[in-house]
């Protein structure tokens, strides 16, 4: 499992380190839009983050270890999604 999982979205501090925001998260058939802070990440999540593409990638090293799971372009910004197992 992901170092990540079990903990809030606070506590991993997305926002505060890497300047991106958690703006849903997937879980299974339940979606979470605008999670709050305290929300925690499980095993499966599928999060999408909205930020600048150095930012998203420096998150996206930290889950290296995992795949992308989708890359879609949207204007001026792309949405990354990623699962946290």
């Amino acid at each position: 499992d992901s170092a990540l999982v079990g903990k809030s979205l606070s506590e991993i501090g997305i926002r505060e380190q890497f300047g991106i925001m958690v703006t849903m998260i997937e879980r299974g058939q339940k979606i979470i839009f605008a999670p709050r802070p305290n929300e925690l990440l499980m095993s499966y999540d599928r999060i999408a983050l909205i930020g600048e593409d150095d930012n998203l990638s420096k998150f996206a090293k930290l889950l290296e270890r995992h795949e992308e799971d989708q890359l879609e372009s949207l204007n001026s910004f792309e949405l990354f999604h990623f699962i946290i197992d």
